[in-house]
């Protein structure tokens, strides 16, 4: 049994957070709620403060430009992001089935529990674990199996009869996950995933479209409740949270282990050949029991795309993905790697993490805007809404969407990379493209029922002018112009005429007010009496 590895593993649940009357959903005001004006984190929630008053927070801070600075972190004078953390948990605790089906069990320390909450109504949950000391049986395939199964929020499937069936068949759930806290064995918060009845639920409403999530994040996130659905209806007052990930939570993982790390290295400098490194791919896509892919050379292209190999041949390599970012190296590599998986490159995790999720944010409430096109709202509310959507991505992209985030060599490499993989310039672009269309779309609409209601004003108001015109003619003093009969016959004639025109679609569709009041202008003059 290997004695001489070290591992940590950062746990992080993106969510969005709202409220029904859409009101005080600033972070400041959402971190007092949360900590409910605690000022110890040992009794759950406490706001913290960004300070230079560490090496390791000196370090972490000036690695980044300074607008990714004041994007991040909650120095005094930032504004749009508070930071909230918890010590009063200390143990993770899992228990699982091995591969020959036996129960065995895990644990981890837990250094600390935190919340990120950004002004566009984001908010960022980690859990922070690394080896307890002592421990000199957990060995990196233990170590894969305990990335897998720890992050798991709800079941990915249901077996027959309802049951969670992947806690035992698959091996994909633990048999039961626990956060402890050391001074009271009995307060601890925990998890068993026990099977749903979906048809019972059906009929209690108990469960939409997410059928299960962990007590251990529903108890960490309280007083908020879950969102299950889209369009729930919320009480008032209340605060709702929607996770943005699907069962699985990220993870910024590091382990640090010789033989592991000489093996890569040996196959690196030998041409780069990770197509039979299983276990390299398993760290990156966090597959607990196998590498889950059959085709060698889809594998080989996976692996190359998602590692980042700078420092290969020392025997540290990089892994990045969807829902992973991770760090393989020596035991001996520099100390200071560690601390940097926790620091520089955790901020660097949490930033690809709030834009994606703000962008899906973006798509979630294009959508919902482009729905309520088919209830017959009000165009003049739905420009609002449009403008202020419009406004939002204008501010996001203004504050937090970054082309570079660091001066920093690797740090521009890693970023890059990484933002390639989620493909969230793509996002990015196709989002632009559709709210431009969307404010194009709502102006359209709004001048197209501008049109209708001058039209309508229009098709009431000329007949009245035409006839008002008669009126007047008829009215005009005949000393005052010679063969009066005639010219009245005449204007009666030719103000018919024009009636009978403007019923036709084509002449409504061309008068507009202009041409009346021109129309109307000439015909005052020319029926005027004239000066004797």
């Amino acid at each position: 049994m290997n004695n001489n590895n070290d591992f940590s593993t950062i746990f992080i649940f993106p969510f969005k957070y709202e409220r029904a009357d859409k009101k005080n959903l600033e972070p400041d005001k959402i971190a007092h709620i949360l900590s409910s004006g605690n000022n110890d984190s040992e009794k759950g929630w406490a706001i913290a403060h960004y300070a230079l008053d560490s090496i390791k927070n000196y370090n972490e801070f000036s690695y980044f430009h300074p607008y990714v600075q004041r994007a991040i972190f909650n120095k005094e004078g930032n504004v749009g992001m508070e930071f909230l953390k918890r010590t009063d948990f200390h143990t993770l605790k899992l228990e699982y089935y091995d591969s020959n089906n036996m129960q065995q069990t895990m644990e981890t320390q837990v250094n600390e529990i935190d919340i990120h909450l950004f002004d566009n109504q984001i908010g960022l949950l980690t859990i922070t674990t690394e080896k307890q000391r002592g421990d000199s049986k957990t060995d990196f395939q233990t170590f894969l199996r305990y990335n897998d199964i720890a992050r798991r929020v709800y079941p990915p499937y249901l077996g027959e009869n309802n049951t969670c069936s992947p806690k035992l068949e698959s091996k994909i759930l633990p048999v039961k996950i626990s956060l402890c806290k050391d001074s009271d064995p009995k307060d601890f918060i925990h998890e068993d995933f026990k099977p749903i009845d979906l048809e019972e639920a059906k009929y209690k409403d108990k469960y939409k479209d997410i059928v299960y999530l962990s007590n251990i994040i529903k108890e960490l996130l309280a007083p908020f409740d879950l969102k299950h659905t889209y369009n729930m209806s919320m009480d008032n007052g209340k605060i709702y949270y929607t996770p943005f990930i699907d069962d699985r939570m990220f993870i910024v993982s590091y382990y640090s282990d010789n033989a592991k790390s000489k093996e890569l290295q040996d196959r690196c400098c030998a041409g780069y050949v990770y197509e039979t490194s299983d276990d390299w791919y398993r760290f990156i896509f966090v597959d607990g029991n196998y590498a889950n892919i059959e085709n060698d050379a889809m594998k080989y292209d996976l692996i190359r795309r998602h590692t980042y190999a700078r420092w290969a041949k020392s025997g540290s390599l990089f892994g990045m993905s969807r829902y992973s970012f991770v760090l393989l190296c020596a035991t001996d590599a520099p100390s200071y790697l560690k601390q940097h998986m926790k620091s520089m490159y955790y901020q660097i995790a949490l930033i690809v993490l709030f834009q994606r999720a703000m962008l899906l944010k973006f798509a979630e409430d294009i959508d919902g805007l482009t729905g309520e096109f088919e209830t017959g709202r009000c165009s003049k509310k739905l420009k609002d809404d449009s403008d202020r959507l419009h406004g939002e991505f204008i501010k996001f992209v203004n504050k937090y969407w970054f082309i570079e985030v660091t001066p920093q060599e690797q740090g521009i490499e890693i970023y890059d990379q990484w933002m390639g993989l989620l493909n969230l310039e793509k996002l990015y672009d196709e989002l632009q493209r559709e709210i431009s269309e969307l404010a194009g779309y709502v102006e359209d609409k709004i001048e197209a029922e501008t049109n209708s209601r001058v039209t309508m004003i229009t098709y009431v108001g000329f007949p009245v002018l035409i006839l008002g015109l008669i009126v007047g003619i008829l009215q005009c003093d005949v000393c005052q112009i010679k063969n009066a009969l005639p010219f009245k016959i005449i204007a009666i004639i030719l103000g018919m005429g024009l009636l009978f025109v403007f019923f036709c679609p084509r002449f409504r569709h061309t008068v507009n007010c202009k041409m009346i009041s021109r129309l109307k202008d000439k015909l005052s003059r020319w029926c005027s009496p004239k000066e004797p």
